[in-house]
């Protein structure tokens, strides 16, 4: 998988004030959902479901409050199984 040289919570933090840097972690995130839906055709996240980029930053910004000492980039994987697990309840 490719993503960023720093992947703490602590970049992601940083990134706060630096919105063309947060503006990547958020396009990251959203590709990283859109090759979930690639690799996992029966089991789609719903794109429409897929939260804006203010509420995916809060989503992320509680991601690393509750789990400081692990990767933002885990988010990612956390928010897929949220969306998909969603889905599947109805």
């Amino acid at each position: 998988m490719f993503f960023f040289q720093d992947v703490s919570c602590g970049a992601w933090v940083n990134s706060a004030s630096e919105p063309s840097g947060r503006a990547q972690y958020i396009a990251w995130f959203r590709g990283v959902v859109t090759g979930y839906n690639f690799g996992n055709p029966g089991n789609q996240v719903p794109l429409g479901r897929m939260p804006n980029g203010e509420t995916l930053s809060l989503y992320i910004d509680k991601y690393c409050r509750d789990h400081p000492l692990l990767r933002f980039t885990d988010a990612a994987f956390s928010l897929v199984r949220e969306l998909r697990d969603r889905r599947e309840r109805r």
